[in-house]
């Protein structure tokens, strides 16, 4: 079993005493180019000093929308960019066609990028490639927010893949545990931690296989993740 404590804090300030993997909670909806080697520079900083994993901000390279993982001794372990894009991404950026997980010592982990985490098939294919964890990152319109839409979304992934989540927004952030439980409620005030232990409950193989089923119901409907 790997345990694991998971801080959610505003962008460079100081994670929560017992901190391993921190997220930015970033209010803007991304980072430029411009702006990127700035970013990454001082994220890259805030891991080494504080001996962490890091999740920054989300960030646009190539024109697509994007997410990092950076390790305590700032190197950048994995990258993700954004498989769906919502109405006001579309014709802006450009969408990838496949899931990628990052190996740490605490086991696989999904990155997921903006309105992806809505997506049953996402979740489902991150517990098949064997995740433990996904972390979500999204930027909601707050004329479209509202709490269930952060707080039940994570929710849904959690149970469907059998999963943790870490779920965050602009507007809020929750982590969830695979059964649905949550181990931080929803919360706009931060910084927010929780303890995960990140082991296979019982009916994992059950909820994977299920899975399973559904990327191939989705996969015959669909035609893949980049089509949807």
């Amino acid at each position: 079993m790997n345990k694991l404590t998971v801080c959610i804090t505003e962008p460079l300030t100081v994670p929560l005493p017992g901190a391993q993997l921190v997220v930015f909670s970033d209010l803007g909806n991304y980072l430029s180019t411009p702006d990127l080697k700035k970013m990454l520079g001082a994220a890259v900083r805030y891991a080494k000093k504080h001996q962490i994993y890091l999740v920054p901000g989300r960030f646009v390279v190539q024109e697509k929308l994007c997410l990092c993982l950076i390790g305590p001794d700032g190197q950048v372990l994995g990258g993700q960019s954004a498989v769906h894009l919502n109405l006001n991404y579309r014709g802006q950026f450009t969408r990838s066609e496949e899931l990628s997980l990052i190996e740490t010592p605490f086991g696989k982990i999904a990155l997921m990028v903006d309105v992806d985490i809505n997506y049953p098939q996402m979740v489902c294919r991150a517990a098949e490639l064997g995740a433990g964890l996904i972390i979500s990152s999204q930027y909601i319109q707050l004329y479209d927010f509202h709490n269930g839409r952060v707080d039940q979304a994570a929710v849904n992934a959690a149970q469907s893949g059998g999963v943790h989540v870490v779920a965050v927004t602009n507007a809020g952030s929750a982590v969830v545990g695979p059964m649905g439980n949550y181990l931080a409620a929803f919360a706009e005030a931060l910084p927010i931690s929780a303890a995960l232990e990140l082991s296979l409950p019982s009916g994992k193989e059950y909820q994977r296989e299920r899975c399973r089923e559904l990327l191939c119901h989705h996969s015959q409907l669909m035609g893949g993740f980049a089509d949807v």
